[in-house]
């Protein structure tokens, strides 16, 4: 599996990463759960409720678990894997991290099926962020009857 990440962004500039750079990883580590449950803006919420239940988050699985809050990057002529000196989030749209996560998001919103659970932070003005991953990718690929949406 290391090699596999490693592929996706070493030796390449840090602001070029592809979203299917990540193709060969996310099949290195298919899903195996039954209860898929998406969040928006309540990271921690999520993380406090599903720590003792079987929901599965992204950030629960095997690759999301492992990478959750990292940073990571690859340069050019380098085959090294760089923590310190990669391009900022909002710096590159392409980046590793960035990459990766849409990749990841991807994948998880098409496996899902059967019972799916959406947790929105109410407390906010928008809790449907229209700029966010959940709307612009996950709900995009959650299709009915293959799953059945709990609220």
């Amino acid at each position: 599996m290391w090699h596999e990440f490693e592929k996706a962004y070493v030796n390449r500039d840090p602001c070029k990463i592809p979203i299917n750079a990540y193709d060969s990883l996310v099949a290195a580590a298919p899903f195996e759960h039954s209860k898929t449950l998406f969040w928006s803006k309540t990271k921690n919420l999520v993380r406090d409720l599903t720590k003792n239940r079987d929901d599965v988050n992204l950030e629960k699985t095997l690759l999301g678990s492992v990478l959750d809050g990292l940073t990571w990057c690859g340069k050019m002529g380098s085959r090294e894997t760089f923590t310190k000196g990669c391009p900022e989030w909002k710096e590159c749209e392409n980046n590793p991290p960035r990459s990766f996560w849409k990749r990841l998001s991807t994948a998880f919103a098409d496996f899902a099926r059967e019972d799916v659970t959406v947790i929105l932070d109410g407390s906010i003005d928008t809790p449907f962020d229209p700029e966010s991953t959940f709307a612009t990718i996950e709900v995009k690929r959650i299709k009915y009857p293959k799953v059945k949406l709990q609220y």
